[in-house]
């Protein structure tokens, strides 16, 4: 199990009641326990078979020896099976070392800086970057932002990146997923004039998909090869991973733009996706806060140092490298970055 820091000052019935959606949630407080969401309540709960965690980001049981879990370092490096740097879940300025063997140690970060999980090092920060509901929930999903009423969160691997809607439709509902008229957070109520999911390509940001496919209203969605419409067009500057254009029209010089930190371009979606799902052809490094990421054309054999440059390889015990979590394991973690096939720009 590898750990990452925790906060149980979230509930199950507090989690369900900012997603829009139907689906699986992990329990804060047991990493093998999961609770199921529908119309924003908790309607059923469950724990996963001895032997395999719940993994919040995939929605579903997995083994332990290979899965987050976020109950405590101990256990975490009790079924380690490859040194790693873990989150300590009961205070953010310290962190665990897993040596491989079922043992640890714990460290501290220098003062005024936490331990970042997704970057699996201290950093500069006012509050714990694991503080979120999105530690426990699907990645590449948008929900209500509990601390600030009628924005949202979007979850990109257990950590939270907030956002606001346009200045058009300015509420996050969270009970439609969309941004609305009126505002959900005082009397006025529903308001069901609603316009756009976050993930719609309105104005020049481009955001990642939920994965329900949908793409807003027509007017601010993209149509990749068509020359006779108002909608701004989103295209690969061919250079960096995180880099687009906005266009609005053929004729019309594009206005260049970058993903949020975190995220790379997907020509193909015209969004921002996680760089795990997107295999990349260029600095696979550019726009990451991260120390290792995954080398392409390797099937996740091989990865290389952000920081040097240099290339590393996963041994042959545990031959697949994990750029999510950090660390080499056994199991193929099915990322798109994994297949074998080089991605194309567009």
């Amino acid at each position: 199990m590898i750990s990452q820091a925790n906060s149980y000052s979230y509930t199950m019935d507090q989690m369900c009641a900012q997603w829009w959606d139907t689906g699986y949630i992990g329990n804060p407080s047991n990493c093998r326990a999961w609770g199921y969401c529908q119309g924003q309540k908790l309607v059923s709960w469950g724990t996963c078979k001895t032997g395999l965690v719940y993994n919040s980001q995939t929605g579903a049981c997995a083994n332990a020896s290979t899965t987050i879990c976020s109950t405590s370092i101990e256990e975490t490096c009790q079924a380690a099976k490859s040194p790693v740097y873990v989150a300590n879940p009961n205070n953010c300025t310290q962190y665990g070392y897993c040596f491989g063997n079922g043992t640890y140690g714990i460290g501290d970060c220098p003062t005024n800086q936490m331990f970042m999980a997704n970057a699996t090092a201290c950093r500069y920060a006012t509050t714990c970057p694991q503080d979120t509901i999105c530690r426990f929930m699907k990645s590449d999903i948008f929900v209500g932002n509990p601390n600030n009423c009628g924005s949202y969160l979007q979850c990109i691997n257990g950590a939270a990146v907030p956002g606001t809607c346009p200045d058009k439709y300015p509420n996050y509902n969270a009970a439609t997923g969309r941004c609305e008229l009126t505002s959900t957070c005082s009397d006025s109520g529903t308001n069901t004039d609603s316009t756009t999911h976050p993930n719609a390509t309105t104005k020049t940001t481009a955001t990642t998909t939920d994965g329900t496919g949908s793409t807003g209203d027509d007017e601010t969605s993209t149509t990749e090869g068509s020359s006779t419409t108002s909608a701004t067009q989103y295209f690969t500057d061919n250079t960096t991973c995180s880099g687009y254009y906005a266009c609005t029209s053929y004729s019309a010089v594009g206005s260049w733009n970058a993903c949020k930190q975190g995220t790379h371009f997907n020509p193909t979606l015209k969004q921002c996706v996680s760089p795990a799902a997107y295999d990349c052809p260029y600095n696979r490094c550019n726009n990451m806060d991260i120390t290792f990421m995954t080398q392409i054309d390797t099937k996740c054999n091989t990865y290389v140092n952000c920081n040097t440059l240099v290339n590393g390889t996963c041994p042959t015990d545990n031959p697949y490298f994990n750029e999510v979590r950090g660390y080499c394991q056994n199991t193929d973690p099915g990322y798109t970055i994994c297949a074998n096939a080089t991605a194309k720009s567009v």
